[in-house]
């Protein structure tokens, strides 16, 4: 097989493996597995190591074939690590593709993959992501050098390092240079404990694996390099991870909610404000919550699991800048702005991502931060901000234009620590909002009116530690209900808080459900009956919410007679009618209102290759698949991990078919 390789190494120390360590086989020693997410962290004498050399590799694997071949070879291990932030558990050789990683076996004290190649690299992007797994480095000696040009790499690490807590660094390599082959594959070997985020440059000219250090400093990654892992960057021909859904089951028996996504996402932004250890529990495994990590450590803060949750030590930050990568692409990273800004009185924040669903600028935050006497300047992509004295934000008064949620959370945790009182108004009620003053509070803050339109907050000095408990996440539960309903079913929803799924009950008793709260926390939900048709809009809590508006439009598919459906919260979130459209909903979209003319249940919806554009869509697309006569392939399976914790386990312990395969992009077999 053709095999492609680049060979880069880089060491803060001329050196080949951790002090103490002369062998491979010796090093595989200094490992032990006691990370959040199961990543391996030096223990013993090499804890405090300087050694931080590693190889990267880029490999191109052409087709399955060649993959057999190279299994057949160098055992591979398959595992189902999907998304960004997915980390390597097995010692040996890591393959990111797509959504996978795939994990070497072997003996580490063997020669590894040494004897794979020596042929020209094949990359088509100047920007490839490697994730940092601690893995095993099986032989330095073994890569000589295939770019001529060694001084053009560059080794960015994007994340900061905590004992037993993985990063991930960025290889550049000049498009100029590339040569126009066959986009490849990562591969990432590596024996290291990066100590620093300031790693020199070092290359490896030939294979006596003599390391020249380069006196340029490492340069941080530019913005909207190529992320190997989001979700829909297949290429033609590709297989990639999809949900395959047969229609036609009954739904039966429980189902347990997780902790809420965007509760737990504020709550460990607002950890930073803490100057003690903050214990949380019910935080769900998503990716999200994984980049969010990933911003906490960048700014020095340790994350460890527990038996129960997590701990979050936010006492010695070493930076006001989190990672760059992770900011964009993750939009709930940019309250930690808020957070940093009242515990440091510094905040450098890139410009935020997340799903692209419509318009959601931070005008609101940076009026607000400067209501509370910082000063703020956006420029190259960052929001640089700054108390006025350089020490501390100073209370004040603001009035939201909006209720925005993420506003709300941003200028509570600065305001927690400004001097003086604090008046907000038009507030978000959302009770993510209110569970983040909870938290707040349980830290030492004095916050009143959380559920309300007005806040009164008076600044505390400092925050001191707490165990606090996330709730439960109502817009997971209100898809169960709507899953429920769109399979004409009879199922319990357990771990809720009811009060906060009034507006969603409201409109499924409306269209023929029947609900009864059977425990303080717990709902049944009957939807045997036909079920009719209602008008919907979406608007801030207390009413309808926005995250469950693409749900429902699935579930008025299947519903007798027409439905008017209004967004009236984000601009954009309409882009899975057309893919509704695909399986046979019979709607139209104008602006931002959808009519919808359902048909009833049975004759309205059937299978067919499907895309998931973002989060809620392809919850509202796994439900439409289930109600489906045949059976509906969804691509874009990243985008919910996002936010579902085990969706399609839940699902299947109700008696869905729904499964995890890999399987030919959407649009190449329509």
């Amino acid at each position: 097989m053709a095999v492609n390789l680049i060979s880069a190494n880089l060491s803060k120390k001329s050196c080949d493996f951790p002090q103490g360590c002369t062998s491979p086989r010796e090093t595989s020693n200094c490992f032990r597995k006691t990370s959040a997410f199961g990543s391996p962290s030096l223990s013993g004498k090499h804890r405090n190591s300087q050694w931080e050399g590693f190889e990267v590799i880029l490999q191109g694997l052409r087709s399955s074939h060649s993959l057999k071949k190279l299994e057949r070879k160098q055992p591979l291990l398959r595992s189902s690590y999907t998304g960004y932030g997915s980390l390597v558990q097995d010692f040996g050789t890591a393959i990111a593709r797509q959504s996978e990683l795939e994990t070497e076996q072997g003996n580490p004290g063997r020669g590894g993959s040494g004897s794979l190649g020596e042929n020209s690299c094949t990359v088509s992007s100047p920007r490839i992501r490697v994730f940092h797994s601690g893995t095993i480095l099986r032989n330095p000696k073994s890569f000589s050098g295939f770019w001529k040009n060694r001084k053009q790499f560059r080794v960015a690490p994007i994340c900061g390092v905590d004992s037993g807590v993985a990063s991930e660094v960025i290889l550049e390599v000049p498009s100029t240079n590339l040569p126009s082959h066959t986009p490849g594959s990562v591969i990432l070997q590596s024996a290291s404990y990066i100590e620093s985020l300031a790693l020199p440059v070092t290359e490896q000219r030939n294979k006596s694996s003599k390391a020249i250090q380069t006196s340029n400093p490492v340069k941080k990654p530019v913005p909207d390099s190529e992320d190997l892992t989001e979700v829909n960057s297949s290429r033609p021909g590709q297989l990639v991870e999809c949900f395959q859904v047969e229609g036609g089951r009954i739904l039966s028996g429980d189902v347990q909610i997780s902790g809420a996504k965007n509760s737990a996402l504020a709550v460990l932004a607002g950890a930073i404000c803490s100057e003690g250890q903050v214990h949380l529990e019910m935080i769900p495994d998503l990716h999200d919550i994984r980049r969010m990590f990933q911003v906490l450590m960048s700014v020095g803060v340790n994350v460890k699991r527990t038996s129960t949750g997590f701990m979050i030590d936010a006492r010695h930050l070493t930076s006001v800048e989190p990672c760059p990568e992770t900011v964009r692409k993750l939009r709930a990273s940019f309250f930690v702005i808020g957070s940093l800004l009242g515990r440091k009185g510094e905040a450098i924040v890139p410009l935020p991502g997340g799903c692209n669903i419509g318009a959601r600028p931070i005008d609101l935050h940076v009026r607000g931060l400067e209501a509370l006497g910082a000063e703020v300047e956006i420029r190259q992509g960052k929001v640089f901000a700054r108390a006025h004295n350089g020490k501390n934000l100073t209370g004040g008064s603001f009035c939201l234009d909006y209720p925005s949620v993420g506003a709300t959370e941003t200028l509570m945790m600065a305001a927690a620590l400004a001097d003086g009182y604090t008046t907000l108004s038009n507030v978000a009620q959302e009770p993510e909002v209110v569970d983040l003053a909870n938290f707040l509070i349980s830290c030492g803050a004095c916050i009143q009116g959380a559920g309300t339109s007005t806040l009164s907050i008076k600044g505390s000095r400092k925050l001191h530690g707490t165990e606090y408990r996330v709730i439960p996440d109502r817009i997971e539960a209100g898809t169960f209900l709507i899953a429920a309903a769109i399979t004409r079913s009879s199922i319990s929803v357990n771990s809720v808080i009811p009060k906060h799924l009034t507006s969603v009950m409201e409109k499924l008793l409306t269209i023929g459900c029947r609900i009864q709260q059977t425990r303080s926390d717990s709902l049944h939900i009957d939807c045997t009956e036909m079920l009719r048709s209602c008008n919907v809009k979406t608007l801030p809590y207390p009413g309808f919410p926005t995250d469950l508006q693409p749900q429902l439009m699935s579930l008025l598919t299947t519903c007798s007679g027409q439905s008017l459906l209004e967004e009236t919260v984000f601009e954009g979130r309409m882009r899975h009618a057309e893919e509704l459209q695909k399986l046979g909903a019979d709607l139209k979209v104008s602006g931002n209102i959808a009519i919808i003319n359902g048909q009833g249940v049975g004759s309205s919806l059937y299978g067919a290759p499907v895309l998931a554009t973002d989060l809620r869509a392809g919850a509202a697309l796994v439900l439409a698949g289930m109600s489906a006569d045949g059976t509906t392939h969804i691509q874009g399976v990243g985008h919910i991990d996002r936010g579902y914790e085990k969706l399609d386990k839940k699902f299947r312990l109700l008696g869905a078919s729904i499964q995890r395969i890999r399987c030919l992009p959407a649009e190449l077999t329509l």
